[in-house]
C-alpha cells in the first residue's frame, strides 16, 4: 500500500510538473500577446494621425479648387466684356485700332490665365482623388488594426482563463500531493 501511495505521489508530482510547465508557457504566451496588443494599438493610433493629416490636405485641395473655379469664372466674365468692347469698336475708324490691339492682347493674356488655372484645377482634382484614395486606404488599415487588436485581446482573455484553470488544477494537485505525503 505504501509503494502504491509512492507511485501515486510520483505520478501526481509529474502531473504537477507538467502543469507548472504549461502554466509557464501560457504566462509567456499571455505576455507576448499583451506586447502584440500594445504594438497594434500604437500602429492604429499612428494610422489615425496620418488619416487626419490626409483629410486636412484633402480639404485644403478642395478649397483651392473652389477658389480657382471662382477665378476662372471671373476671368471668363472679363473676357466676355472685352469681346463685347471689341465688337463695339471694330466698326469705328482707324483711331480705335490701337485700342482694339490692346484689347486683343488683354484677351490673349486672359485666355492664357484661364488655361493655366484650368491646368491647376486638373492637377488639384487629381491630387484630391489621390488624397481620397490614400484616406480610404488608411481607414481600411485602421479598421484592420482595430480588428487585429480586438482579436489579440480576445485571445489574451482566453489565455488568462486557461491560465487560471491550470493554476487551480496545480493547487488541487499540490494539495493532493501534500495529503499523500502526510499519509506516507
Amino acid at each position: 500500500e505504501s509503494n502504491q501511495t509512492k507511485e501515486h505521489l510520483g505520478e501526481a508530482e509529474k502531473v504537477v510538473e507538467d502543469l507548472e510547465s504549461t502554466v509557464e508557457s501560457l504566462t509567456k504566451t499571455l505576455e507576448e500577446r499583451e506586447i502584440s496588443i500594445e504594438q497594434l494599438t500604437s500602429e492604429r493610433d499612428e494610422a489615425i494621425e496620418k488619416s487626419t493629416t490626409t483629410q486636412q490636405s484633402l480639404e485644403a485641395s478642395e478649397q483651392k479648387v473652389v477658389e480657382l473655379e471662382a477665378c476662372i469664372t471671373n476671368l471668363e466674365s472679363n473676357m466676355s466684356s472685352i469681346q463685347m468692347q471689341l465688337d463695339s469698336v471694330s466698326g469705328e475708324k482707324n483711331g480705335v485700332m490701337e485700342q482694339i490691339e490692346k484689347l486683343h492682347a488683354e484677351k490673349s493674356d486672359l485666355e492664357h490665365n484661364i488655361k493655366e488655372a484650368s491646368t491647376q484645377i486638373e492637377n488639384l482634382v487629381a491630387e484630391k482623388d489621390n488624397l481620397a484614395t490614400e484616406l480610404e486606404s488608411r481607414e481600411t488599415s485602421i479598421a484592420q488594426l482595430t480588428t487585429e487588436r480586438d482579436q489579440a485581446r480576445e485571445e489574451s482573455n482566453q489565455t488568462k482563463e486557461h491560465l487560471g484553470e491550470a493554476e487551480k488544477v496545480v493547487e488541487d494537485l499540490e494539495s493532493t500531493v501534500e495529503s499523500l505525503t502526510k499519509t506516507l
